[in-house]
């Protein structure tokens, strides 16, 4: 098996289960919730969600730009960020099917 190979079907595959997880315990954690004006539990939720799909998100651009000729180092660098709506911006010019993906999670005043 070649290191690109092993690279995005080991390593991604961790990096996949690590974001369920992260999505799962947000979304376990708005179930358990009884109102939604504990700050604390709200944080939970929107912060294990949020970081789930920022994960999910530069996986599928990993999957949308790695070529054989790609070098890893430099992709691996551009994907440093948490911002998520320039991640969808970057996957749905990257990607070879439409991405209809909407992301608003804007708190103000909480």
């Amino acid at each position: 098996m070649k290191p690109d190979e092993f690279w995005k079907n080991f390593r991604l595959g961790e990096e996949l289960a690590i974001s369920g997880n992260f999505m799962y315990d947000g979304l376990r954690r708005f179930h358990e919730m009884k109102r939604l004006d504990y700050d604390e539990e709200l944080f939970d939720f929107l912060y294990h969600v949020s970081v789930g799909l920022e994960r999910l998100t530069k996986i599928a651009i990993v999957l949308c730009e790695h070529k054989a000729t790609t070098d890893q180092e430099a992709l691996e660098k551009s994907l440093i960020t948490h911002n998520l709506n320039d991640l969808i911006a970057r996957l749905k010019t990257s990607s070879p099917v439409p991405v209809n993906i909407v992301v608003v999670f804007k708190l103000s005043a909480l």
